[in-house]
């Protein structure tokens, strides 16, 4: 759902900034740059979920609970990361079509840009990279404190 809701929010930028502000988005570096930073903020994630170690938990149901939560992290992480990757082959490399004319609805002309779509896609991605890191810190804290607690 997340991901759906962070796509809308992009192709939304990516429409009403060339069509109103009359702004075609950052350059090809920009994207470039931004998506490396999503690759190692990926990679960081993926290797703190794959670290984290539930052989502590004596508890069968606080263990599966657990391993569910970050299945289910990793999941969205790894949709996330190929979306972005599909997306970010599927630029154009070239300048002159980061602009698409959609055409006219009610004496507006309508315009779309693929690096304001990748660059806002890129920049909620890293958000909600950083919101899972917190989900995942949570989740570990939890767990040790059942640990502590002998459940």
């Amino acid at each position: 759902m997340k991901v759906v809701v962070g796509i809308t929010i992009s192709v939304l930028f990516a429409v009403v900034l060339p069509s109103f502000l009359s702004l075609d988005g950052p350059g090809r570096d920009a994207v470039n740059t931004l998506f490396t930073v999503v690759g190692v903020i990926f990679s960081v994630g993926m290797s703190l979920i794959i670290s984290v170690s539930t052989s502590g938990v004596k508890n069968k149901e606080a263990r599966a609970i657990f391993r569910s939560q970050l299945k289910s992290i990793r999941s969205k992480f790894i949709w996330v990361f190929v979306i972005l990757s599909l997306c970010y082959v599927l630029m154009p490399l070239d300048n002159n079509s980061r602009i698409l004319e959609l055409g006219d609805i009610l004496d507006i002309q309508l315009k779309a840009s693929y690096s304001i779509f990748m660059t806002v896609s890129l920049l909620l991605s890293i958000v909600y990279y950083i919101v899972n890191f917190y989900s995942i810190q949570s989740s570990v804290y939890e767990m040790e404190d059942r640990i502590d607690s002998g459940n």
